[in-house]
């Protein structure tokens, strides 16, 4: 039998306005296809791009002078960091420093902070640990950051066996770094774990909030550096803590540009990308109209930029230790 055929069962039978309609609606699902499959070539470049990025700053095992570990997770992939003992590693507990290395939230690497987190333990007698932190165009933000609270916790849980004092745990975190930091030390305090301390050095703080903080948050020493715009939006929100009842201590080196710290050490240097010499969220603000390259560079590491870094470090240093 001959099956009946209904009148507007097909698109020419339909009316005029519904057939614009269809092609209007076609036009905007092929525009959107394309459009996701466009963004999907982009994104793998991107990423590709910075994972090797990242991989260029990292060091051969043979040449750090940390010792790399691995922080078990249960159910989760373990975190990466290096663990720097201080040299006369008997006697009472130390201090714990965790280093949060900056870069744009993309860039960047743990080792950049080898050198200064070698130099750091010895001098001060600190235990440091610098963590390698899943970056934010693999996971979010807060899957870093729990990362890092990760390391914390097992770093306390296991204090008796690399000499830590649990009463003195300390977060340092550089430019996009110290977002992490901040958020880090939120998430313990929510947690039950207290630090001691955050050190917030040249911070990127768009997007951080005080809305919950209070008098219960642990003490934050700001360094920022008089020659970096990111430093100088940093200064409402030092407010903004100190307004909630948080103990805000506020150290402006007025010749500092951005990433003065971490960029005036062998690992900065010799880098090309991310806090290894000119961070790209810090760049513009350095180099000016027509600047190059070079010229971020020169303006970040030279002499007077690295005495400027090794009075800040001393300037941590000595926060630190009178907690």
């Amino acid at each position: 039998m001959l099956r009946q055929r209904h009148p507007g069962s097909s698109f020419k039978d339909l009316p005029s306005g519904w057939k614009a309609t269809v092609v209007a609606l076609a036009a905007i699902v092929a525009l959107n296809l394309a459009a996701t499959a466009s963004f999907s070539v982009f994104w793998e470049g991107y990423q590709r791009t910075n994972a090797e990025a990242r991989h260029r700053l990292r060091k051969p095992d043979s040449e750090l002078q940390g010792v790399r570990m691995e922080v078990p997770r249960e159910g989760k992939a373990p975190v990466s960091a290096n663990l720097y003992l201080p040299a006369d590693a008997d006697g009472p507990a130390r201090p714990l420093l965790v280093n949060v290395h900056g870069g744009g939230f993309v860039g960047g690497d743990a080792d950049v902070l080898d050198t200064q987190s070698r130099r750091i333990s010895d001098k001060a007698g600190f235990v440091v640990a610098a963590v390698d932190y899943t970056k934010a165009d693999v996971e979010p933000i807060a899957y870093g950051a729990e990362e890092i609270c990760d390391t914390v916790r097992y770093l306390v849980q296991n204090a008796s066996s690399y000499g830590i004092d649990p009463s003195r745990v300390f977060v340092v975190g550089y430019s996009a770094g110290a977002y992490y930091a901040e958020e880090s030390v939120e998430r313990l305090q929510a947690g039950g774990l207290e630090p001691a301390g955050v050190v917030l050095c040249y911070p990127w703080t768009t997007g951080l909030s005080t809305g919950s903080l209070g008098a219960g948050h642990c003490p934050a020493l700001f360094v920022l550096a008089g020659r970096d715009e990111i430093s100088q939006r940093s200064k409402p929100y030092a407010e903004s803590m100190r307004a909630a009842g948080v103990e805000v201590d506020v150290q402006e080196y007025a010749d500092a540009v951005h990433s003065f710290i971490e960029s005036n050490n062998p690992e900065g240097r010799g880098a090309e990308t991310g806090d290894g010499g000119s961070e790209k969220d810090g760049s513009d603000a350095e180099k000016g109209e027509g600047g190059s390259e070079k010229d971020v560079l020169s303006e970040v590491i030279n002499p007077e930029q690295e005495r400027l870094a090794r009075e800040a470090e001393r300037q941590i240093e000595g926060w630190v230790a009178a907690r």
